[in-house]
């Protein structure tokens, strides 16, 4: 009697109570022998309950709302809509592929039952379909794929969809938002925020933005696969993408490193058009910024991928030397780019131009420590010199430095006194190379004393 058991105890489980009276009727007709009739009544109770439930959602969602009004107008005029149910249902995302074959499967058996073909149903047969139509069903609330996808793409024209710009707090809007949908219907959901970035509405084509972008930030390798064929793949020609395609990069760079080789290739030129729009007087915090998305890419790439896959987009950053310390810092295993770096930095520092060495002089005090952490004491005595020289060219920025006595430098003065002390000739080399009209002791009593 264990299969009476389980089977009275499923009907505990279904809250509709309409749909549980067929269930009861169908329980009754088993314990009796009657297995054929069980599996007819659990048949019309499982799709009786997938049509009220797809009705119940249809005046919020149009997808539901569609497939709803086509299968109730078969129903209405007596005709099957079972098989039409299962195959709406499964191409608008409501039930998954496996979920509809198992419909179907259920549908057979039926077709089975109710008419002669010499079919003998068991009482294992009856129970199975009982088990299924119940568990896995009539038991369960609609599969909200679409109900869900398309309210959470309504919601894009609300101005506080995403009430920070910080992205672990778009992460953290993003995770309640998707709590409740099924991972299939993933695909469907880039598909429908992809539509959104070209919305004429700002509030929604930027809510969508900063979706992708927090999708992006969670770095789950099944999410890149689907932002790669979503969204990359279709839209890796579209320039005006250039700076969403440039903050995604920089919130994964695993996302490039896994394109195939043509769209890698139109986003690197995205990267460089981005690159060129927005310059590098950006604060670094912006995903956008030029240096931002270098940074990103060498830490969790390597020196060796960058230099290999993002040449031309490494060499622009560099050369504009950006006056960053995160950069500096990310930098520190990238010898070759920083090696790169400090040699602009010196040749900036040492310019005859004011407008490119008053620049460099106004921030360098913020690249005093890590520069220090990452050069030569000889590095920082060339660096000292090159500013003194961009001050006998009257520079204004590298004037106040001097005439500080670099004061706001002091690890890199440190450093610079020390490789002074051990090596004199060497000193008075590096300053002949700087072209500094200034001798060794006349520079060390001024402004390294």
């Amino acid at each position: 009697m264990a299969g009476l058991t389980d089977m009275e105890e499923l009907i505990t489980t279904v809250h509709d109570r309409d749909v549980a009276d067929f269930l009861k009727e169908a329980f009754i007709c088993y314990g009796t022998g009657a297995h054929r009739a069980c599996v007819v009544l659990t048949h019309i109770a499982l799709f009786d309950s997938l049509r009220r439930k797809i009705k119940a959602i249809a005046p919020v969602n149009g997808t539901a709302k569609a497939v709803s009004d086509e299968i109730e107008a078969l129903a209405a005029a007596q005709r099957v809509f079972e098989t039409p149910l299962i195959q709406k249902l499964k191409a608008a995302g409501i039930l998954t592929h496996l979920e509809a074959q198992i419909l179907e499967q259920l549908n057979s058996q039926r077709n089975k039952a109710a008419h002669p073909s010499g079919h003998t149903v068991t009482a294992e047969e009856a129970r199975f379909v009982f088990a299924e139509a119940v568990k896995k069903f009539i038991s369960q609330p609609v599969r909200e794929t679409s109900y869900i996808v398309e309210a959470v793409i309504g919601r894009f024209g609300d101005q506080n969809f995403f009430p920070s710009s910080n992205v672990p707090d778009m992460v953290a809007v993003l995770g309640q938002e998707l709590a409740n949908l099924d991972p299939a219907a993933k695909p469907f959901l880039i598909s429908r925020v992809v539509q959104s970035l070209d919305n004429a509405d700002a509030t929604i084509a930027g809510n969508a933005r900063n979706f992708l972008l927090a999708f992006v930030a969670r770095r789950e390798t099944a999410d890149r696969d689907l932002i790669i064929k979503g969204l990359v793949i279709p839209k890796s020609s579209d320039t005006k993408l250039a700076e969403l395609f440039s903050m995604l990069v920089a919130s994964d760079p695993f996302l490039f490193s896994s394109l195939p080789l043509a769209i890698k290739l139109r986003i690197r030129s995205l990267l460089m058009l981005n690159a060129t729009a927005v310059g590098v007087g950006l604060p670094y915090q912006q995903l956008r910024h030029p240096a931002r998305v270098l940074g990103a890419c060498v830490s969790e790439l390597g020196e060796a991928f960058v230099v290999a896959e993002l040449k031309e987009f490494s060499d622009w950053v560099v050369a504009l030397a950006p006056y960053t310390p995160e950069l500096l810092q990310t930098l520190a295993h990238a010898p070759d780019l920083f090696s790169r770096l400090f040699e602009n930095y010196v040749t900036r520092a040492a310019s005859s131009q004011w407008a490119t060495s008053n620049p460099f002089a106004a921030a360098v005090p913020a690249l005093d420590v890590p520069l220090a952490a990452l050069i030569t004491d000889e590095q920082a005595f060339q660096l000292l010199a090159a500013i003194k020289r961009g001050a006998e060219w009257s520079g204004h920025g590298p004037l106040a430095l001097t005439n500080s006595a670099f004061a706001t430098l002091p690890a890199l003065k440190a450093k610079a006194q020390s490789f002074a002390a051990v090596d004199p000739a060497r000193a008075t080399a590096v300053l002949a190379a700087q072209k500094v009209v200034t001798d060794l002791a006349e520079f060390l009593s001024e402004h390294l004393a």
